[in-house]
This record gives structure tokens, sequence and C-alpha cells, in this order.
């Protein structure tokens, strides 16, 4: 259940909701999540935590993004704090164009490196040089193909899941392609209250998590919920 990773769902009460709701179940299996829409740094923010939770347990986590991040991502209250043991088992990679990060993940079949997680942001910016949007599917799929086969090829040879997470600024890819690489879609929106916002679970549209920025020190999960069912006629 990848959310776990990222927001403070320890709770028993609260992960029988989520998986009453969405149908999740906790597995041994590699996790796999992409996180669409809402604001760059606030997405970056809840890849960051993820990164935390995974790397908490003394295990290396691989963080790619196109440059080195321009403010602090905000922690998730309630998640893993960023201490100095947690930060030194992340390792932020900063590759500029598509064929450096394929480049990238090919070697991991030549290295010893081993991670728990690879973990790219932004990955809108890798497809970004195309013009045509069948093109951007396409150079998408190929990075998503490429992901899957880097993570289950580590999976193989650390004898334990790989996991992975991946962020798009907007839909670009048809969204049954998208599930064929990714368990976990969610939805990230912005309600019209400054500092308000929404993660929406694509299996379940019903399914609502409410976050809060508390300025730039952290974000808080205000709620989670199911929206009514309006009955026909009504």
């Amino acid at each position: 259940m990848t959310i776990c990773r990222f927001l403070p769902l320890q709770d028993v009460d609260e992960l029988r909701q989520i998986q009453l709701f969405t149908s999740h179940v906790l597995s041994s299996k590699a996790e796999s999540c992409i996180i669409i829409g809402g604001q760059s740094f606030l997405r970056t923010s809840l890849l960051f935590q993820a990164a935390l939770s995974y790397a908490s347990d003394s295990d290396q986590v691989i963080f790619i993004c196109p440059s080195p991040l321009m403010q602090k991502p905000l922690h998730v209250s309630g998640m893993i704090e960023p201490t100095p043991l947690v930060l030194e088992c992340i390792k932020m990679v900063y590759i500029t164009d598509p064929a450096g990060l394929l480049k990238y993940l090919c070697e991991f079949h030549k290295t010893q490196l081993l991670p728990v997680a690879i973990i790219i942001d932004d990955l809108q910016h890798y497809i970004s040089h195309h013009s045509q949007d069948q093109s951007k599917e396409a150079a998408l799929v190929k990075l998503f193909a490429m992901l899957e086969d880097t993570t289950g090829y580590i999976s193989e040879k650390r004898g334990q899941p790989c996991h992975r997470i991946v962020s798009l600024n907007q839909d670009v890819c048809q969204k049954n392609i998208i599930k064929r690489f990714f368990g976990d879609l969610w939805h990230m929106d912005m309600n019209e209250n400054k500092g308000h916002l929404f993660l929406t679970d694509d299996r379940v549209p019903a399914f609502r998590v409410e976050l809060q920025t508390e300025g730039d020190k952290q974000i808080i999960m205000n709620k989670m919920y199911r929206l009514p069912v309006i009955q026909d006629g009504e």
C-alpha cells in the first residue's frame, strides 16, 4: 500500500478504512505508484517523504530528479523525520536528459547497487522535448517499461522487492497504459482554499484524502473520506 509511505496511516483503524474504500491489501510485492497533477513542489514533497520511509530501515533509496531541489521538501506530519542517519540512505541523482535517464537505469544490470526503491520526480521533464502528444506518450511508455524492468531485475537480485514511485504534472498518457505499469494511481488537485489539496484514488474516484500545508514547514493530513453517492432522481 504505497500511500502509507507518504501519509500517516499507521493506525489500524485508518488502514482498515482505506482498504475498505479502495480494496488495497498489504502484501510483500513490489509497490508501484504514480502521482499526477497538483503543484510540483507538493508532489516532490510527497515523493521525498516516501523516500524517507523506505530509507528508515537503513536501505538505500535512489531519488532521481532533473536538478538539485531549490527548497527543502515539506515534511508530512506524523511520518518519518529527515534525520541525518535516514538522509544518508537516500542517494540524490540529477539527470537532465532522457537518454541519460535510460542509460542510468540500464546500468543497474552492471552494478552491485541494489536499492529498496527508485523514485523519479518530474518525469514530465524527460519527455518535454517532444511536441506531439503521441510522441510524448511513446517516450513515457519507454521510460515506464525501463523502470519496471530495472526494479524487477533488482528485486530478483536482492531477493526482496524494489519499489518504484514517479510523478507527472499532467496526464499525457492513456490511463489504461499507466495501469499496466503502476498498481497505484493518485491524482492531486487543489481546491479553492489556498493551501488545501486532495489526493484521489483513480480506482475509487469518490475516495479522497484531504491535505493542508502549514506554511513552509509541513503537510498535514486533515482527513480521508468517501464522497456520498448521489441516487438517481435526486
